[in-house]
């Protein structure tokens, strides 16, 4: 499923691409200065469009250029700019607010990277493929962490957010396999759907209480995980014994892999369990469902590989078992 996912992500960008949906019309030159080139923009500013990496595998986004005796603010790092390039350390300077799709793309040797106190919008699988990036530290400025942004960087051990981000998109750090230590910001929003999907060495979680929207998955598929914790002031979730719910208790939201309980009885408060909410528990043999549940959504159970019996109330009327199996 994570090479799939990554996949789709290359994919889909590059459709994007070959169809010419990626759109220049606000340029005015493009200007070729050392190892990177320019877009001069209709607003003043310029954008890094393209690297040449046979002049040199360190680059430093500068603040600004020069071009026809203008100094132009460089404000962003265009789509693909990087992508798939022999990169191996980069420094954005300060005046640049937005980092494109795919900008860094499947940079395989990218190991080092210093964001600017400028950026405000990490875009759609920005690092995606960053496979050597141990480490980044994300700037008080960032608002957003886009869509795939560090999906399948497999050696990012630590991610802080700080307080400025409010919104985490889907899959944005999914598949990040030594990702063991998550801080989420006190002004976080929204979390996407599988935001840290799969992410195998991650053990705990605490949600702060600004998070008001969870996608589904977001921290399903993560065999290490022995507990969600939910700050208390939260007025959307919390969590029972390191289980994610609604705050009313009628949605069971995320139950983490790693809980080693074999047995488990949902609270009879439960009305609906949410997409992958028991995904890739591996300790888990059996489930009971209350009567309350009437709303068991697609992949509730997926990939459990030691869930022998789904036992069901004999009161419910939407779902029975039969020897165990659930109907």
């Amino acid at each position: 499923m994570k090479k799939q996912l990554t996949h789709k992500l290359i994919a889909t960008a590059a459709a994007l691409l070959t169809a010419g949906l990626f759109s220049t019309t606000t340029a005015q030159a493009l200007v070729a200065i050392g190892p990177l080139n320019y877009e001069i923009n209709k607003d003043g500013t310029a954008t890094v469009n393209c690297y040449n990496t046979s002049l040199g595998k360190s680059v430093t986004i500068p603040n600004s250029i020069e071009w026809n005796g203008t100094v132009y603010p460089v404000t962003s790092i265009g789509e693909y700019a990087f992508s798939e390039s022999y990169l191996t350390n980069v420094t954005i300077g300060d005046s640049v607010t937005e980092i494109k799709k795919m900008a860094f793309g499947a940079c395989a040797s990218l190991s080092s990277v210093t964001l600017g106190k400028g950026v405000t919008t990490i875009g759609l699988a920005a690092f995606q493929g960053c496979e050597s990036l141990t480490k980044i530290d994300i700037p008080d400025s960032v608002t957003t962490i886009g869509e795939g942004a560090f999906l399948s960087c497999y050696t990012l051990a630590e991610i802080v957010i700080p307080d400025s981000v409010t919104t985490i998109e889907s899959m944005a750090f999914d598949n990040c396999d030594l990702l063991a230590h998550v801080t989420l910001g006190n002004n976080v929003a929204t979390i996407g759907s599988q935001a840290f999907y799969d992410c195998p060495s991650l053990s705990r979680i605490t949600i702060p209480a600004s998070v008001t929207e969870i996608g589904f998955g977001a921290f399903s598929a993560c065999p290490l995980l022995l507990e969600i914790q939910v700050d208390e002031n939260n007025s959307v979730y919390k969590d029972i014994d390191g289980v994610l719910f609604s705050k009313d208790e009628s949605l069971l939201h995320t139950y983490p892999g790693g809980k080693t309980d074999s047995f488990y009885s949902i609270p009879d408060t439960v009305t609906v369990l949410e997409k992958f909410a028991f995904h890739v528990c591996e300790h888990i043999t059996t489930i009971s469902i209350p009567d309350t549940v009437n709303d068991i959504r697609s992949g509730s159970f997926y990939i459990s590989p030691f869930l022998t019996s789904i036992q069901v109330d004999e009161n419910n009327s939407v779902y029975k078992d039969i020897d165990g199996v659930l109907f």
